[in-house]
């Protein structure tokens, strides 16, 4: 995936480990069962209708570690970018808190610029 500072569109889980449909074992071609046959996660979490929240808690956590691995990248440590930011060192310890699901997009757009990066959002089909 490409993106800026974040990608919006993300299902409730973006890797899925699936087993292969067939297997070679001792020369011969296997077909696998699949145990797990049934719904998707998503179908899951829709039905105890908490995907809403869960998406949101996903898509906060991306957003937080790409922060974190900019600034890794880039040597920033918090307090400079907090004052390149115009903000408390608290703003951004929530905005960096993957636990933490408040967020503006001021307060991103801000973060974003400091880094030198842009905020790019993109809305796509449910």
């Amino acid at each position: 995936m490409s993106y800026d500072l974040i990608a919006v569109g993300l299902n409730a889980v973006d890797v899925l480990v699936r087993l292969p449909e067939s297997v070679v074992h001792d020369g011969k071609q296997t077909r696998n069962k699949n145990l797990h046959e049934g719904s998707s996660l998503d179908d899951f979490l829709h039905e105890e209708g908490i995907f809403e929240e869960v998406e949101a808690a996903a898509l906060k956590r991306a957003l937080a570690m790409k922060l974190a691995d900019i600034m890794q990248k880039e040597h920033v440590k918090k307090t400079p970018l907090a004052k390149r930011m115009q903000t408390s060192r608290a703003a951004l310890d929530r905005l960096l808190d993957p636990s933490n699901p408040s967020v503006t997009l001021a307060t991103l757009n801000r973060a974003a610029r400091s880094l030198g990066r842009r905020v790019s959002i993109e809305l796509v089909p449910a």
